[in-house]
């Protein structure tokens, strides 16, 4: 969807929830899976671009160094596996 869009966003050319939604789990799956996704992100440049241009606005940077944001860790949906690649 993200190809075919015409701006950076996924859908129209305002900020919506699904760009907040696919960044986030851009951001999940870079915890759980830093090499491989790394890797991935270099073959998907819009959606890497997506991500950085989520994380880089203003109050969303405010609210992930805030402590009201949860950190990744090895209890919720985004964990790290040691028999997978780090």
């Amino acid at each position: 969807m993200l190809e075919r869009s015409d701006g950076r966003w996924l859908a129209g050319k305002a900020l919506s929830y699904a760009d907040l939604s696919l960044a986030q789990v851009v951001a999940g799956l870079v915890y759980a899976f830093p090499e491989s996704m790394r890797k991935e992100l270099r073959k998907c440049a819009r959606v890497q671009s997506l991500h950085d241009a989520i994380f880089a606005r203003p109050r969303i940077r405010r609210y992930v160094g805030s402590e009201r944001r949860l950190d990744f860790n090895n209890d919720d949906l985004y964990r790290r596996y040691r028999d997978l690649p780090k």
